[in-house]
């Protein structure tokens, strides 16, 4: 199935499948090998210090071997320019490259973070975009195995107490490792390693599973499946701005469906039952699963804010504090890190679109918001409109976190999704 059949000769086939068994791999480690799980296997991609080898995630190091594969075969020159020498993915990584060294030579950032939170998902994108329907079918049931996973070990962790892969959280004041064991508030992390990520990804497939079940034109099982059990795991996760975000998508997706419906719109009857089925069951379901004390957690964590809002403030003083200066080129004096300290914020700034003007300022911020514009359009155009609902969660809920101005592999996870939903397996998007 992994095998591209494009060539005759036998040899050059199986190279070509190399490449792209490598790229599976890239996608399976994006899903499933957390920090934490690098941690726990001595791998220093969390700590302060170390070589940047161990900084970057593995599926990094995959998808560079995977396109290094493709000059292994007859006219794989050719073929690697097919992938990486698209005008948009070109400029996109162009402009990477600028960033790059802009923020190591003049803002002396870190290279990994950028690395893995930008050059990687458009790498991944260049692939995407390349696939065949046999390998697309191949990757939908990989990706989606890996989230059924994700919710399985989320709701586990959250029924125990305890965490299947053990935490690894890192105060940036001291670089050390927090101790967790004390902590009273217990949130499921699942495999992507933190419980916000675990809930940004698991209301991003709820909200898409959800549009496709409403406006695509057939519907496979799979839909319901990642449906429900996105639904399941995320209380658990806890993550309450994706939560939030995830409810109200669902209701208006749901105003919108039944407004076509009145207006004379021709609906599919499974659409149509479905919508009514979530809506009317869904307050019993919530009902029911909060005598159980499911939800116990969750209203904890809305009732305590810990903090989190004044967090949010913090960071809007932060930017008030900047110069003029600052804001335009980003953090050229280097005190972005002692304002954070100085002002509670030592774990980042969260809200992320205040954070990435304070890190890298407006010019570069521009910029990189042009390459978050082409990786939204190339997805849109490759997959079919309800990839904007996927976006609009998802950049939604980065709204109220550190996002991409930290090292977070969520850009791929979601770039990713609508690959595995809208092609191979349902036809009715080709």
């Amino acid at each position: 199935m992994l095998v591209n059949v494009y060539f005759e000769n036998t040899s050059e086939v199986k190279i070509y499948s190399l490449a792209f068994t490598l790229f599976y791999l890239c996608i399976a480690s994006i899903f499933a090998v957390s920090g934490d799980l690098l941690s726990m296997l001595g791998i220093n991609y969390k700590l302060q210090g170390g070589s940047l080898l161990h900084k970057l995630h593995p599926s990094f190091y995959f998808i560079v071997l995977a396109s290094l594969a493709l000059l292994l075969y007859r006219d794989g020159i050719s073929v690697f320019k097919s992938v990486f020498y698209k005008k948009e993915i070109f400029y996109c990584l162009f402009i990477c490259l600028f960033v790059l060294i802009y923020g190591y030579f003049v803002l002396a950032n870190s290279l990994a973070p950028f690395i893995v939170a930008w050059i990687l998902p458009i790498i991944l994108l260049a692939f995407l975009i390349e696939l065949n329907k046999g390998q697309r079918v191949a990757l939908s049931y990989l990706v989606h195995f890996i989230l059924f996973l994700n919710s399985f070990v989320g709701l586990y962790e959250f029924l125990t107490g305890s965490a299947v892969i053990p935490v690894s959280l890192i105060d940036y004041d001291s670089g050390e490792a927090f101790d967790v064991e004390e902590w009273e508030m217990w949130r499921a992390r699942g495999l992507l390693g933190h419980p916000l990520t675990s809930t940004l990804v698991s209301a991003c497939v709820l909200v898409y599973s959800f549009s496709r079940i409403l406006f695509s034109k057939s519907v496979t099982w799979i839909e319901y499946f990642s449906f429900f059990h996105s639904l399941l795991s995320l209380p658990a996760f806890g993550g309450r701005a994706s939560i939030a975000i995830a409810i109200l998508f669902v209701f208006i997706m749901s105003v919108y469906k039944t407004y076509r419906f009145i207006k004379g719109e021709e609906v599919s009857k499974s659409g149509l039952v479905f919508v009514h089925f979530i809506l009317f069951s869904l307050p019993f379901a919530f009902f029911l699963v909060y005598l159980l004390g499911y939800f116990d957690p969750l209203i904890s964590r809305i009732e305590d804010d810990n903090g989190s809002a004044e967090t949010r403030i913090k960071a809007l003083y932060i930017l008030m504090d900047s110069s003029f200066l600052e804001l335009l080129f980003g953090d050229i004096y280097k005190s972005l890190f002692t304002k954070q300290l100085l002002y509670g914020t030592s774990l980042g700034i969260e809200i992320f679109w205040v954070g990435l003007i304070l890190k890298y300022g407006l010019l570069v911020s521009a910029l990189l918001l042009y390459i978050l514009y082409q990786l939204v359009r190339i997805t849109v155009v490759k997959t079919g409109c309800g990839a904007l609902w996927l976006f609009s969660v998802y950049f939604l809920a980065l709204s109220s976190g550190v996002g991409l101005t930290a090292k977070t592999v969520s850009l791929s996870l979601v770039v990713c999704l609508p690959f595995c939903y809208s092609f191979g397996l349902y036809h009715d998007d080709e």
